[in-house]
């Protein structure tokens, strides 16, 4: 199982001092930039899955969504946002966060329960490419595709499987 450790050095901790604890097991620290209530309840709902494609929820109320949510954040601190219903394939989600360098993750979450999301396909593509990258997820007519589409080179809907 996963337990709380403190991480000071979480990139969003910079800004909210509440959110420097992280989860760690067998010497590996995952999800730095959570609350110590978050980090409780997600080494529990957690148990001994590996962090790799998992998101966890986390409530920023500071910033202004639009009506997007939640914010989540990948094992490696990285916050994101789902930003709702893929309009094609039932009971998953667009996602889109940082991913580094300028960079954005763009691609498709399912909700585990209790606050935990999955990566069910995803994308590193260039900040100025992540329109393209979103509507192309959204283009998807099933998960057979969205996993294509995260495997092909191209990042817009014209470069995919389906143009």
């Amino acid at each position: 199982m996963w337990h709380p450790t403190a991480a000071p050095g979480a990139p969003i901790g910079a800004a909210d001092a509440s959110r420097r604890w992280a989860l760690a097991r067998h010497g590996r620290t995952a999800f730095p930039g959570l609350t110590a209530p978050e980090a409780e309840r997600y080494g529990v709902a957690l148990g001994a899955r590996d962090p790799g494609d998992l998101l966890v929820g986390v409530a920023l109320d500071a910033l202004l969504t639009g009506g997007a949510g939640p914010h989540v954040l990948t094992g490696d601190g990285a916050l994101g946002i789902v930003l709702g219903p893929h309009p094609h394939v039932h009971g998953v989600h667009v996602c889109m966060g940082e991913a580094g360098e300028g960079d954005r993750v763009v691609g498709a979450v399912e909700e585990l329960g209790g606050g935990v999301w999955r990566w069910l396909a995803r994308r590193r593509v260039p900040r100025d490419a992540h329109v393209a990258a979103l509507d192309a997820v959204a283009d998807a007519r099933d998960a057979r595709e969205l996993a294509s589409w995260s495997r092909w080179p191209g990042v817009g809907p014209d470069d995919g499987p389906n143009a």
